[in-house]
């Protein structure tokens, strides 16, 4: 996984603003990665849980990514289940209540469970409404 910073964390480590702009560059709002990395949907994830403040859960096809689904691209919108609502480009962010029997973690992260990804894939997608 590439690295991927709380940009106000990084300052009160010591990085400057300088090296912060330099050698990094947004992912989303307060969150970075460096500047010539590609992100991978692990990256992008892990980037939407840290731009919640930790406190977000992971869902939707990003969950199933980190379950093991394969053939994901890396430029999914990334399904944030929060308490509040945050809009951010590249993100899906859901106020959904979520039980504490529907969220597992996975390297560290809070995600849906499988049968709780795949029941919101199932309702949400808005591609799957429109088969036949």
């Amino acid at each position: 996984m590439t690295e991927v910073i709380l940009g106000r964390e990084a300052l009160a480590d010591g990085l400057s603003r300088h090296d912060l702009q330099r050698w990094y560059r947004q992912l989303y709002r307060g969150v970075y990665i460096p500047k010539y990395a590609v992100p991978t949907v692990r990256d992008r994830t892990y980037g939407a849980w840290l731009y919640s403040d930790r406190t977000g859960v992971i869902g939707g096809v990003a969950a199933s990514a980190l379950h093991g689904a394969q053939w994901i691209d890396d430029d999914v919108p990334i399904e944030l289940l929060v308490g509040e609502r945050r809009r951010q480009p590249g993100l899906i962010v859901r106020m959904d209540r979520l039980r504490d029997d529907e969220v597992v973690t996975v390297d560290g992260l809070p995600v849906t469970t499988p049968s709780r990804t795949a029941f919101d894939m199932g309702r949400l997608s808005t591609d799957m409404k429109n088969c036949p």
